[in-house]
């Protein structure tokens, strides 16, 4: 059968691959810690299936609008304005997780012919969903020693004429940046000089316990408000990773474009999980602190961890339950080592270059504290034995 030329642009996600290979060893006998995927360890919570259940007996399963059913929408905005962010129900949009609201900006904002800039490290899908509207995405680097941020001068460097929008990930995966009001400021001064739009995935927001609370994109001026849309999933903080529920803000000409994607690629995002949803975000916000909390001691105790290990850098972060240490030289690629240390000692990571940095690698926090600490200590044996063939770790 003859395929679209942009299915070239297509790849197998990697990260989904990875874990379904280690579940095909596991299936075979294999002892295999999989530190891979970055999936919360606990449940949904229980009021927020008893929500959906209810819904669902009470025969809310029809067609909602496709911005989403009204309720969820205030809640949304109810949710941002304890931010300081200011949105009317018109500029909100409930999505299909935080892929679908980054989909339906990426068809609204470019075309064949725009850039879209990204800074690296990314997360993957980025590139395939600007590939698949015909955009191309230009690869801005950051600096390993600057804990990967992008700054102002990197980001003017990397403009042209053709320059449509800017990729803002904070907090970020899989670094773990997070940018400060400041920072966050320049890059607003040189994106509105070229009159970019700002796609600000702000996914591990909700997630970031630190001493300086989380600052959105949006909040950081009526600028940065102006050029803007604020992509937020309800899958890590809740714990509800398989109802594929997020939401979007941003102007209302940019949100009522992003509807209208919405529409026509899959009308609304399901109506029971959008009632599951209503529920996460006006009941008990305790499990939200909890979960952050946990996560954010696992990923503190695993870049303390890796910090002794023979030939790891890991640069300082703040957000997100990743770590993304440096298992290489630059310009190295760990892929093979990563590879050997599945097979050889039976714990899983996702290489760098999946990424746009080879030579880190990304590791999952979220695992259970157990399996966090074993994958730890198979990581630190394979670490020290290429140490010992190799006189470094890659």
């Amino acid at each position: 059968m003859r395929l679209a030329p942009r299915m070239a642009a297509v790849p197998p996600n990697a990260i989904l691959r990875l874990s379904a290979e280690c579940r095909r060893r596991q299936a075979l006998g294999a002892d295999v810690v999989d530190l891979g995927l970055g999936e919360p360890d606990v449940a949904t919570p229980a009021h927020v299936c008893a929500a959906a259940a209810q819904a669902a007996a009470e025969g809310h399963t029809r067609y909602t609008p496709p911005a989403g059913m009204a309720p969820l929408r205030s809640a949304i905005v109810r949710r941002l304005s304890r931010e300081g962010l200011s949105y009317a129900p018109r500029e909100v949009m409930a999505t299909a997780g935080a892929l679908g609201g980054l989909a339906c900006a990426f068809h609204a904002l470019a075309g064949p012919g725009d850039e879209v800039l990204v800074p690296a490290p990314y997360y993957p899908p980025y590139l395939t969903q600007i590939a698949l509207v015909g955009a191309h995405p230009v690869i801005v680097p950051t600096d390993e020693a600057d804990a990967f941020k992008l700054r102002p001068e990197a980001l003017r460097a990397a403009l042209t004429s053709r320059s449509r929008a800017l990729v803002l990930n904070t907090p970020s995966n899989p670094a773990g940046a997070v940018y400060g009001r400041a920072e966050l400021a320049a890059l607003v001064a040189v994106a509105a000089e070229a009159e970019l739009v700002i796609v600000a995935d702000e996914v591990y927001g909700d997630l970031l316990r630190g001493p300086e609370p989380f600052v959105s994109v949006a909040a950081c001026s009526a600028e940065a408000r102006r050029r803007t849309v604020v992509v937020r999933s309800l899958s890590k903080s809740y714990a509800m990773t398989g109802w594929r529920l997020g939401y979007a803000a941003g102007p209302e000409p940019l949100i009522t474009a992003m509807t209208h994607v919405q529409d026509a690629l899959l009308v609304m995002p399901a109506s029971v999980s959008q009632w599951a949803g209503l529920a996460a975000l006006t009941g008990p916000q305790d499990g939200v602190r909890a979960l952050g909390e946990s996560l954010a001691a696992r990923a503190d105790y695993a870049r303390a961890r890796l910090a002794v290990m023979p030939g790891v850098r890991c640069a300082p972060a703040a957000g997100t339950f990743f770590a993304f240490p440096a298992l290489g030289r630059p310009g190295s690629d760990v892929t093979a080592l990563c590879a050997a240390l599945l097979d050889r000692h039976g714990v899983a990571l996702m290489p760098g270059r999946e990424f746009g940095v080879p030579w880190c690698a990304r590791l999952s926090c979220a695992a259970p504290w157990e399996q966090l600490r074993e994958g730890l200590d198979r990581l630190q044996r394979g670490l020290e034995g290429a140490e010992r063939r190799d006189g470094h770790a890659a």
